[in-house]
């Protein structure tokens, strides 16, 4: 069983393919990939959405 690792920032909305396919998208349409890298956990992709 894998164990939960709370992660700093904001999400509305969060989607898992796997434990390395993580995407999300905050309150102003941002999208994030989470890296999996603890110096940078979640990049941001170019583009909007309102939901993922």
């Amino acid at each position: 069983m894998a164990d939960w690792v709370k992660v700093a920032g904001s999400l509305t909305a969060i989607s898992a393919g796997s434990r390395t396919t993580v995407w999300g998208v905050n309150a102003a349409s941002s999208i994030f990939r989470y890296t999996n890298y603890d110096a940078n956990p979640w990049i941001n992709i170019p583009g909007a959405l309102s939901d993922i």
